[in-house]
């Protein structure tokens, strides 16, 4: 199955990648290849006040 789009974050590139967490369709600009998530997940994982419950593996 072939998936094609443009980026959910920025709306200009062609989206390549699936976030794991929020499954926001992405380009290579904002995905984190190491966490296999959006850089937005990324940043939420990194953000010591959010009470997201969430946390990337180290």
């Amino acid at each position: 199955m072939s998936v094609e789009g443009l980026c959910d974050v920025c709306e200009a590139a062609e989206g390549r990648y699936t976030c794991d967490r929020c499954g926001a369709f992405v380009c290579p600009k904002h995905w984190d290849a190491d966490a296999h998530v959006c850089l937005e997940c990324a940043e939420v994982a990194e953000d010591p006040d959010q009470p997201s419950g969430f946390k990337l593996d180290d």
